[in-house]
Protein backbone atom coordinates (compact mmCIF):
# COMPACT_ATOMS: atom_id res chain seq x y z
CA UNK A 1 0.00 0.00 0.00
CA UNK A 2 1.19 3.40 -0.92
CA UNK A 3 0.85 6.47 1.13
CA UNK A 4 -2.05 7.89 -1.76
CA UNK A 5 -3.40 3.97 -1.32
CA UNK A 6 -6.41 4.56 1.18
CA UNK A 7 -9.98 3.07 2.21
CA UNK A 8 -12.67 5.29 0.80
CA UNK A 9 -14.43 7.11 3.03
CA UNK A 10 -10.94 7.58 5.07
CA UNK A 11 -9.71 11.23 5.15
CA UNK A 12 -6.04 11.46 5.31
CA UNK A 13 -5.25 15.14 6.18
CA UNK A 14 -1.79 16.22 4.06
CA UNK A 15 0.23 16.21 6.96
CA UNK A 16 -0.67 12.30 7.64
CA UNK A 17 0.14 12.05 3.74
CA UNK A 18 3.76 13.79 4.12
CA UNK A 19 4.61 11.83 7.04
CA UNK A 20 4.03 8.48 5.84
CA UNK A 21 5.96 9.63 2.69
CA UNK A 22 8.33 10.76 4.49
CA UNK A 23 8.83 7.26 6.42
CA UNK A 24 8.30 5.09 3.39
CA UNK A 25 11.38 6.92 1.97
CA UNK A 26 13.51 7.47 5.32
CA UNK A 27 17.10 5.08 5.24
CA UNK A 28 16.97 3.11 8.07
CA UNK A 29 18.83 4.31 11.20
CA UNK A 30 20.18 3.12 14.45
CA UNK A 31 19.57 6.61 15.80
CA UNK A 32 21.73 9.07 17.21
CA UNK A 33 25.04 8.47 18.80
CA UNK A 34 25.22 8.64 22.60
CA UNK A 35 26.27 12.33 24.25
CA UNK A 36 29.05 12.05 26.33
CA UNK A 37 27.33 12.06 29.49
CA UNK A 38 25.52 8.81 28.36
CA UNK A 39 29.04 7.39 27.10
CA UNK A 40 30.48 8.12 30.50
CA UNK A 41 27.33 6.84 32.50
CA UNK A 42 27.65 3.89 31.00
CA UNK A 43 31.36 3.16 31.85
CA UNK A 44 30.43 3.79 35.45
CA UNK A 45 28.00 1.23 35.38
CA UNK A 46 28.69 -1.88 37.10
CA UNK A 47 29.86 -5.16 35.24
CA UNK A 48 27.54 -7.04 33.55
CA UNK A 49 26.43 -10.74 35.98
CA UNK A 50 28.49 -13.76 34.16
CA UNK A 51 25.11 -15.40 34.02
CA UNK A 52 23.63 -12.49 32.46
CA UNK A 53 25.93 -12.46 29.74
CA UNK A 54 26.24 -15.62 29.52
CA UNK A 55 22.13 -16.09 28.94
CA UNK A 56 22.28 -12.84 26.17
CA UNK A 57 25.30 -14.49 24.52
CA UNK A 58 22.78 -17.93 23.93
CA UNK A 59 19.81 -15.33 22.80
CA UNK A 60 21.95 -14.11 20.27
CA UNK A 61 23.34 -17.09 18.65
CA UNK A 62 19.26 -18.66 19.06
CA UNK A 63 18.10 -15.82 17.09
CA UNK A 64 21.04 -15.53 14.37
CA UNK A 65 20.04 -19.18 13.53
CA UNK A 66 16.67 -18.73 13.43
CA UNK A 67 15.24 -19.95 10.12
CA UNK A 68 11.08 -19.57 8.88
CA UNK A 69 8.74 -17.13 10.94
CA UNK A 70 10.31 -15.03 12.79
CA UNK A 71 13.52 -14.74 11.25
CA UNK A 72 15.63 -11.21 11.18
CA UNK A 73 15.75 -10.11 7.01
CA UNK A 74 19.77 -9.61 7.79
CA UNK A 75 19.96 -8.12 4.08
CA UNK A 76 16.76 -5.71 5.02
CA UNK A 77 15.55 -6.27 1.30
CA UNK A 78 12.09 -7.63 3.31
CA UNK A 79 12.47 -10.91 0.90
CA UNK A 80 11.89 -13.97 2.83
CA UNK A 81 15.54 -15.25 4.23
CA UNK A 82 15.95 -18.50 1.52
CA UNK A 83 15.87 -21.73 4.16
CA UNK A 84 18.49 -23.96 2.45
Amino acid sequence: MTTTDHEPGQDLDSRTIESEHHDQHAAPSGGPEPTADEEAAAERAAPVDPQVAATYKDQLERGAALEGEGAVDVANDGREPEVP
